[in-house]
Parts: C-alpha cells; structure tokens; sequence
C-alpha cells in the first residue's frame, strides 16, 4: 500500500474523527514508515495544529497500540506525550487504522548540540519518566503489546477506556520454535525465554565486519544466562527513549514531550534502562564520563518514581544487559553509518569495538 494520500483523503480522514475541523493546509513530514501529516484546521474559531498518522507500511496489529498508550500515559503520569485527538481502529474506505494527535511544540533534541548540564537534567527525568511507565499496567507475559482486538489468548495487562492493552499468549503449537526474529509475534511469561529469543536474533545477525567478535560474545553472554533463572516483573517500557525522540526547550533542556510509543515492549525494567543509558549517551565507551553522567542521572531520577530489586546477581546481569543490548549497533551498522566517510566508519567501528572488548575481557 503506498504511504502517499491524496489531499482529499486526508481530508476526509480527519472529518471522520473531528467533523467540525475545516483543514487549511496539509504537509508531509520527513520520510516515516507509515502515512504521517502535520496539518493545521480551524476549529471553534481557533487554529489547531496536528498530526494525522495513518497505517500504510507495518501490520496493523504493531500499529494500532500507540495512540491508546499514549492516552494511558497521559492519563495516568505526568510524562508529556501528545494528546489523541481520536482514534479509527478500521475503515472499510481509508488506509486504517489511523488516527489524529495534538502535534507539540519545541524542537528535537536530537539536532541540538547538549551542553553536560543538559544531558545530566534530560536522563534524570528519563529515569523519572521510565519509573512512572513501569508501574502502569499489570502484565502477564514479556513482549509486544496488542489491543485487545487484535489477540485471542491473552488476559488484559492494562486498559483505556473500553479498549485493553495486552501482551499476545499462544496456545500450545502456535508459538514458532526456536524464534529467530527481532520481536516474537507471541510474548512469553519468562524473562529468560524472551531474553535469549532476543539475543540468537542479534548474534545470528551481526555485521559482517564484526563476525571476528562473535565467540567471545557468545562466551560471555550464554554463560551468564543462568542470572536470568528468577522471576522478574513484566512492565511496559519505551525502549526507544533517545533524543531524536524527545522534544525540548533548547534553552533549558526542559521536556515538552517524549514521541513515538510505536516499538514499545513488555520487558524486564532495568533492561528498559540499560537500552536508555546507551541512547542517552551516544553508545559511550563502558567507562566515560558521559556513560556515568547518564547512568548516575539516570538511576536518580528512577529512585523518585520506583525502585529495582537488586539481589546477588545483580551487577552481574548489568553486565549481560550492557552487552546484549549493545549488540543493536553491530548488527545495524551498515544501516546507521553507509552515507559517512569511510574515515567516520572506521572510527566508529574502533569505538564499537572498544565497548565489547572492555566488557568481555
């Protein structure tokens, strides 16, 4: 299906959420998986600026959760994300489902040269923001979440409205074995389980170039499974809090909202801040400064909204999620780096390099 619609579309698209907004002028944004429109209407004799987000691309099932956490996220914590203007779950006429958001101000962090002090108050309210998500909901199983139109085995982890949030159950012969894909179609009640799923798709999958890497990567990381043999809890998490993601006042550093709930999992919570602390900084070598400047902040802003368990193995599984999540740039690479210099290639893969090596030695 083509992720262009036509102007009379769109029209139409929005009327059948907001009948009373008169669209004055429709413009794509940058390129996206999917159908994506900033527009701006008249409504009640105000002007009011949004965003239409349409399923052209990724199956419907992935992408129908995202408006409605965004509603259970704005509902139930003071993380700022967009407000849903409505929501059209199908549609026998138009791309669906699709739905209609508040479009916010402020500019992506991401284009934005942070000073230390930036960087330092914008982990400390991802941590905050992470410890406020995790208490939402109560899960059952580890993995994506669906509506609850969209599984049939499953008991509701969370709800908005009428409308249930859950992680998919299989019945006995559905679920694929062994898994080999980034997300299982299905979730599964052990943290373990979907922890080693994810790691024979990184391991399977790395660059080439880094092929010279896998069995000391293999050692390290298969023979540390056996801290994950417990029970965890099943939270929700963003697990692609990263700047590019977040919208701040460039002055401040202050948030204006945290964007793109689309590839959130049901996950163990300190895997979910382990991802955070390699976004936040940059994929910094293991003892940088600015790996401990996220960390630290981090984990502080956490302590005011939640609290991890920390039992004897602990700093021994941070050690498993540093370097299975630090897989992500391995496999990636070529995706992330193809259009720089060689020269830029190199260096990062030296620094790409240096991380593993510090881990596994």
């Amino acid at each position: 299906m083509s992720k262009t619609l036509t102007e009379d579309t769109v029209h139409e698209m929005v009327r059948t959420i907001q009948p009373s907004w008169t669209v004055e002028q429709i413009r794509p944004t940058e390129p996206s998986t999917d159908a994506v429109y900033h527009l701006t209407a008249e409504a009640g004799g105000e002007s009011v600026n949004a965003i239409l987000k349409a399923c052209t691309a990724i199956a419907e099932g992935d992408f129908r959760p995202e408006p409605y956490l965004c509603q259970l996220l704005d509902r139930h914590t003071s993380i700022p994300v967009p407000q849903i203007f409505g929501i059209v779950d199908s549609h026998e006429e138009y791309p669906s489902p699709f739905y209609l958001m508040e479009y916010c101000g402020g500019q992506c962090a991401g284009t934005i040269e942070l000073t230390s002090d930036q960087i330092t108050r914008i982990a400390r309210t991802a941590g905050r923001h992470i410890g406020e998500y995790h208490t939402l909901g109560e899960f059952q199983r580890f993995g994506r979440p669906r509506l609850d139109c969209d599984v049939t085995h499953s008991q509701m982890g969370a709800t908005i409205d009428d409308r249930g949030l859950t992680v998919a159950d299989a019945t006995t012969g559905e679920r694929p074995d062994p898994d080999t894909t980034l997300w299982r179609e299905y979730g599964v009640s052990s943290w373990r389980s979907w922890f080693e799923s994810l790691y024979r798709y990184w391991i399977t999958n790395l660059n080439e170039r880094f092929a010279d890497l896998r069995p000391a990567i293999e050692a390290f990381i298969e023979a540390r499974f056996d801290t994950l043999d417990r029970s965890f809890p099943a939270v929700l998490s963003h697990i692609d809090y990263k700047y590019r993601n977040l919208l701040i006042r460039p002055g401040t550093g202050e948030m204006t909202a945290v964007l793109d709930w689309g590839h959130s999992t049901v996950m163990e919570p300190y895997y979910d801040l382990i991802v955070t602390e390699h976004h936040l900084s940059h994929w910094a070598p293991l003892r940088s400064s600015d790996r401990r400047r996220v960390r630290y902040a981090l984990e502080e802003g956490y302590a005011q909204t939640s609290s991890l368990e920390r039992d004897s193995a602990f700093e021994e599984r941070r050690q498993l999620y540093l370097l299975q999540s630090y897989l992500q740039p391995l496999v990636w690479f070529s995706e992330w780096w193809s259009d720089t210099p060689k020269a830029e290639q190199s260096e990062m893969e030296g620094k790409y390099r240096q991380f593993v090596t510090a881990i596994v030695d």
